[in-house]
């Protein structure tokens, strides 16, 4: 019994001891393309309403689509777009505080698809 109790101990302690995981768990370990975000950098604060995405062309892309998350990694909004850049319309509508994940998916002619990295931004808007 003792040494059961000791296992559920050093169990239950290891658990307590390890670092929770911030919105970043939802980064994937799949490999991404170098496609190189221009804003929000990764970590920014954003103070605008409608944000405007920014991110570097593919070679051989035809298409993109943005991925707009909360910081539970759940679907805010999508949009699939053929430009480099795009407005948050003013449909969505960021918490004020919260944090999002943002990510582009490039559709390539050869019918494949390359992903970025996925991009955390903390909305704080200007008073």
């Amino acid at each position: 019994a003792f040494a059961g109790v000791s296992v559920l101990a050093v169990a239950l302690t290891t658990y307590l001891l390890i670092p929770r995981p911030e919105p970043l768990q939802f980064r994937s370990t799949d490999a991404t393309t170098p496609m190189l975000s221009l804003f929000p950098l990764d970590g920014a604060t954003v103070r605008a309403k409608s944000p405007v995405f920014q991110w570097s062309a593919v070679v051989r892309s035809s298409a993109y689509k943005f991925s707009l998350m909360d910081e539970n990694g759940v679907s805010v909004w999508n949009w699939d777009i053929r430009d480099t850049s795009l407005v948050l319309p003013s449909t969505v509508v960021l918490i004020p505080g919260k944090t999002y994940l943002w990510r582009v998916e490039s559709f390539l002619a050869d019918k494949t698809l390359e992903r970025s990295a996925l991009h955390v931004f903390t909305y704080a808007p200007s008073q």
